[in-house]
């Protein structure tokens, strides 16, 4: 199953970066008509890295091996959970690819805005903010484990 989840997520990943890619360099993202998207522009920036985002954490994404991670006594920030290197790596990578898509823009003629990036950012919370509930709500189902916390009973066991 995870298998199946991280190559779907890394296969629909690399679509979005060419379709970011492609609208951030091209002149075809100004002759989209952005009435239909709230704030225009940034919304559609939003939008695109929401999508990335989503998609990027099911390809960073790894169920874990053995026991869960502990949090630790002095940890202020709950970060030590079965999905903090797939978030992680989402943040990282999402905002590493805005970031060089702004500074390389004018080569192509565009604009370089920081609010640009900040829509970015924003929008890989969004896209990790929609798919985290559902990884987990799917976790829990028998069929797909994730969360060792939430069996009731020991691996081997039955009812």
């Amino acid at each position: 199953m995870e298998r199946i989840v991280r190559r779907t997520g890394t296969v629909l990943m690399i679509i979005v970066v060419c379709c970011i890619g492609y609208f951030s360099f091209s002149g075809q993202a100004g002759r989209i008509s952005l009435g239909w998207v709230p704030f225009g522009d940034k919304g559609l920036h939003l939008l695109a890295y929401a999508a990335y985002g989503f998609t990027s954490f099911l390809a960073f994404f790894r169920v874990p091996k053995g026991e869960p991670p502990v949090r630790r006594e002095d940890s202020t920030v709950h970060v030590s959970t079965w999905a903090s290197k797939a978030i992680l790596r989402t943040l990282v990578s999402g905002t590493l690819l805005g970031g060089i898509i702004e500074l390389l823009q004018p080569l192509a003629g565009r604009q370089r805005e920081m609010m640009d990036l900040v829509a970015n950012v924003m929008g890989l919370v969004v896209g990790l903010a929609v798919i985290l509930p559902v990884v987990k709500t799917i976790g829990r189902m028998s069929c797909c484990s994730i969360d060792k916390e939430d069996d009731e009973h020991e691996p081997g066991e039955t009812d």
